[in-house]
């Protein structure tokens, strides 16, 4: 049986820096979610990385 993942990172969701840059994150989740959607994902793994962390 073939399942086919998404993996989604760092939507930037209500964050200042783009808006502030004119970067529509709300509809890019939009088009994110619709495309999930139309491809039949089975499943979603949604990663965020928390403000104040760090990657090294």
């Amino acid at each position: 049986m073939k399942k086919t993942i998404a993996y989604i990172t760092d939507i930037h969701l209500d964050e200042k820096f783009p808006m502030d840059n004119g970067v529509d994150a709300r509809g890019n989740w939009n088009i994110i979610l619709a495309d999930i959607n139309k491809r039949q994902i089975d499943e979603v793994v949604f990663w965020r990385r928390y403000r104040g962390s760090r990657c090294k």
